[in-house]
């Protein structure tokens, strides 16, 4: 009995002792131990013998365990070989899982228990061996089986080589075989195949015909030969060409039938292809409006398109072929002339082009010709025929002579169109240079009447500012007068006397008339400015975020009074939840007063309505009235300066007939319409619109930081601790005697201490001396203007902090605060303001100035603080939107500058307006955190 072979196991160690520890472990097993002490040697090992498993250490000079394992692996004899790592040092994670991801079975670490080690080795001695006894057996079973396929084998691989399909049948038809070509291009497999299943994949149309054929056929054991179509499961359909012939035994006897299946596919798609071709050539041919036909080397017709045949007298393009020139319809000189021709062309080799001929067509009409002919060749460049196009140029040559005709008309007439055109350039001539002569003279009327325009609007500005001076010295001496005749002299005059209490009666109206008077002129005086500016564009619009319900509340409120002296009502019809506007608010309230005080003067009785509601993009205002009503004629002049309604002559006028043009202005500025809708005797409805911004966007004011502080200044909310007003001295500074008089009169009144000067240098001389507790300072003075002074004033550190207040008829309020003065008001004199600001200013020490700071930039809060702290303000600092509500409820600031995207966030504008003592809080709004470029909302 022959002994069973001996697997061979490999040990890999450097180091000799180990090999004899593994040895001495594994010799139990009785198996072919090799060793080897380095990589290297395993790897030779291997070359030439297969091993059941390979024990192999990781710690190794030269060639480590790792990289022997990946040469071993890339080996394809040894690359299912089991492989187990044994090592006493590289125990970590990453060793164990780089010696596992190398395809190790196992990773142990020494010392290794024996009894373990022998284990796992025997494990894969006996697979492998076992391993090796299947492969025996499978070669044993190989063998048996090769000689039993064989003959079938040789055939079938020389039917599977064939390039036509091959299949067999029984004595009945009944397929037995198909090889593959035969399956491939039927679209079945050999299991479809037989039987009657190949039938099956004939395509439905031919279904019927094939298997009737095929039956017949087989039944009379006759050859088949014939053409159909087999369609796949996929659907693809292909032509097959299918022969059978009866299959005899060696004694003749029928034992099937066999036969091929030739795929005819590309030949059916390349005749199909051709026809469609063919039929496609015809219908161009046919169809294009050229005449073309085609000769041999004799020229004899071998076809020709429809037109061609329709001229040449034959019905179709079939009936010409095989014909001559000289068996058509044109006569026999023609026909030599084409003969010529064409001989001509064929024996050069040369295409002729445009050839221009006479014919006689089928119809008997001549015509004319314009021919192509080009030589025709063969695959070897011999000349075999000619081709040839024509196109009949009859109407052409018909309208060339028409044309021709009309040149010489049409040149005939452009002479005598010239000298009438150069005649007429002339005329033109004349009449552009005395248009250009007439426009410079426009242009120049036009630019005269800018300049008198402007001219008018210095001398309306002048003339009103000169009114002013004047003006403020009766009203204010009247009102003085009026104030010490009631106050002093009326109560001693005890006088029962009637004469005397009718004197004291018409003294107090004289004076009120006076005092009514003179106001009913500042007013006309200030309309003049106010337009006079407007045209000019020197207004200061002040843009910010307004609400019309807003703007009519107030300008309802400030005409209640009219109100109380006629029989009228007040109607506010205003549509909810009216979107935010930008505008100017004060202007707009300006307009609306201006509507609803006209309303009331010409509306004697009834009611006057207050309408707004949204129309598209726009929010419409209408002040309705059911007064007198205005003509149609007059309502395009309401808007127009000076005009007023009626007849002036009879009627007299209520108003200064600026009015409306301001509104008008102010409307249009805002980008809005005015208009009036009035029936006369009936009402008169005044509306305007204003657009809805669509960006929620709008431009601030622009201001630095400096008219910043000039506008603390200005907002700042004093105490009311008590002063002496006795010991605070006043200068007064105007070179007009008149008005240091009123306002010394004036203050005095008040308890105050009021010293004058003449005039600027005046003014400077006496500060100097002595040092007053405020100045009221005049701007247009001889010599040195209140601005100069101002800014000697402001400049010099012992005077810097007195405060000025300019009183003036010059408004230019942006150049006083840049000086660094604390007020500016406008003449005529508004008593009342000019003492609030007095008071305002000297109680300046007892002054809350407190200011709250918000930004969530940190060096812009720090760079306000630091500038407002200077300048003598109390700074409270918020850093985000909470922190700045719970701050202002708590500190009560004057002002609150804060930055314009964290407030459009939070909302907190509208938030802390809301609050209660935070109503009149002044807002600041700080764009993109730019200290020099502040807004103000």
């Amino acid at each position: 009995m022959q002994s069973e072979p001996k697997a061979n196991i490999l040990l890999v160690d450097d180091h000799p002792e180990n090999l004899l520890a593994l040895e001495a472990v594994l010799s139990s097993l009785g198996q072919n131990l090799v060793k080897a002490n380095s990589g290297m040697e395993a790897l030779r090992c291997l070359l030439n013998e297969d091993f059941a498993v390979i024990l192999l250490d990781v710690q190794m000079p030269e060639l480590d365990g790792f990289e022997t394992a990946r040469l071993i692996r890339a080996r394809e004899r040894s690359r299912q070989t089991p492989i187990i790592f044994q090592t006493a040092y590289g125990t970590s994670d990453t060793n164990i899982f780089t010696g596992y991801s190398l395809g190790a079975i196992d990773y142990l670490v020494k010392p290794i228990e024996p009894e373990i080690l022998l284990s796992k080795v025997s494990m894969f001695v006996n697979l492998f061996k076992n391993t090796a006894q299947v492969k025996q057996q499978a070669l044993d079973l190989e063998a048996v089986n090769a000689e039993l396929k064989k003959n079938e084998q040789q055939f079938r691989s020389f039917s599977a080589c064939l390039p036509v399909g091959i299949f067999m049948t029984d004595i009945e038809g009944k397929c037995t075989y198909t090889n593959p070509r035969c399956q491939a291009i039927c679209g079945f497999t050999l299991e479809e195949s037989l039987g009657d299943g190949w039938l099956r994949s004939v395509y439905p149309e031919d279904s019927d015909r094939v298997i009737a054929q095929w039956y017949t056929y087989t039944r009379q054991r006759k050859e088949y030969s014939h053409e159909c179509r087999f369609q796949t499961r996929e659907g693809i359909v292909r032509w097959a060409y299918i022969r059978s012939s009866p299959l005899l035994s060696n004694k003749g006897e029928l034992i099937g039938f066999v036969g091929t299946v030739e795929d005819i596919t590309p030949t059916k798609e390349a005749e199909a292809s051709l026809r469609e071709s063919k039929q496609m050539l015809q219908l161009v041919m046919n169809n294009i409006p050229q005449l073309i036909f085609w000769k041999d080397r004799k020229s004899v017709y071998l076809g020709c398109n429809y037109n061609f045949a329709r001229v040449a007298g034959v019905n179709t393009p079939e009936g010409i072929v095989g014909k001559t020139d000289y068996d058509l319809a044109w006569n026999k000189e023609e026909a030599d002339w084409y003969r010529e021709c064409d001989n001509r062309i064929m024996e050069a080799d040369t295409p002729q082009y445009h050839i221009v001929e006479t014919q006689f067509q089928a119809d008997g009409k001549q015509s004319w010709a314009e021919t192509n002919k080009i030589p025709l060749h063969d695959d070897a460049g011999n000349v075999v025929g000619i081709l040839g196009t024509y196109e009949d140029i009859t109407d052409k040559k018909l309208v060339e002579e028409t044309l021709k005709k009309s040149e010489e008309d049409l040149k005939i007439r452009v002479e005598e169109r010239t000298l009438e055109l150069n005649h007429t350039i002339q005329n033109l001539q004349s009449e552009i240079a005395e248009r250009q002569r007439t426009q410079q003279e426009l242009q120049q009327a036009k630019e005269a009447a800018e300049v008198a325009n402007c001219a008018k609007s210095d001398f309306l500005s002048l003339v009103s500012h000169e009114l002013r001076t004047p003006l403020t010295s009766v009203l204010g001496f009247a009102k003085i007068i009026k104030k010490k005749l009631d106050s002093v002299i009326f109560p001693e005059v005890q006088s029962e006397d009637k004469k005397v209490r009718k004197t004291i009666k018409q003294v107090e109206e004289n004076l009120d008339i006076i005092v009514s008077e003179g106001e009913r002129l500042t007013n006309l005086i200030n309309s003049v400015l106010d337009l006079a500016k407007l045209e000019a564009g020197k207004i200061e619009w002040k843009t910010e975020p307004i609400y019309i319900s807003e703007i009519i509340e107030q300008a309802t409120a400030a005409t209640s009074a009219l109100f109380e002296t006629k029989p009228l009502k007040l109607i506010k019809d205003i549509e909810n939840e009216l979107p935010e506007l930008v505008g100017d608010k004060d202007r707009l309230i300006q307009v609306v007063i201006n509507l609803i005080s006209n309303a009331v003067k010409f509306t004697p009785e009834g009611c006057i309505t207050c309408r707004a509601k949204r129309i598209n993009n726009e929010v419409v205002i209408s002040v309705i009235d059911s007064g007198i009503g205005i003509a149609g004629a007059d309502q395009e002049q309401v808007f127009e300066k000076f005009k007023q309604v009626g007849n002036t002559l009879t009627d007299k006028p209520k108003g200064t007939g600026l009015g409306l043009p301001i509104c008008k202005q102010i409307v249009e500025h805002h980008q809005g319409r005015i208009w009036v809708e009035s029936k006369l005797g009936k009402e008169s409805n005044f509306s305007f619109t204003l657009p809805i911004s669509t960006g929620g966007n709008f431009e601030f004011e622009k201001v630095d930081l400096d008219t910043l502080l000039k506008q603390l200044k200005g907002h700042v909310i004093t105490s009311k601790a008590s002063s002496n007003k006795q010991k605070k001295t006043i200068l007064v500074v105007d070179d007009e005697a008149s008005i240091r008089e009123l306002l010394t009169q004036q203050l005095e009144a008040e308890g105050y201490i009021v010293r004058q000067a003449k005039d600027g240098m005046d003014a400077i001389t006496q500060v100097k001396k002595e040092h007053p507790d405020l100045i009221i300072l005049d701007v247009m003075m001889p010599a040195m203007n209140g601005f100069d002074v101002a800014a000697v004033l402001k400049n010099d550190p012992g005077t810097t902090t007195i405060p000025i207040i300019i009183l003036s008829i010059i408004e230019d309020k942006d150049r006083g605060y840049c000086l660094g003065i604390d007020r500016y008001l406008a003449k005529p004199i508004n008593q009342e303001e000019l003492l609030n600001a007095i008071e305002s200013l000297l109680a300046q020490e007892t002054s809350k100035k407190k200011v709250l700071v918000v930004d969530e930039d940190e060096s812009t809060i720090k760079i306000l603080t630091d500038v407002l702290q200077a300048k003598g303000y109390s700074v409270v600092e918020a850093s985000n939107g909470q922190e700045c509500i719970e701050k202002a409820i708590s500190a009560k600031p004057d002002m609150i500058i804060i930055d314009s995207i964290l407030s459009k966030r939070d909302n907190l504008a509208k938030t802390l307006r809301f609050e209660k003592g935070l109503e009149n809080v002044l807002f600041f709004l700080v764009a993109n955190g730019n200290v020099n470029g502040l807004n103000q909302s």
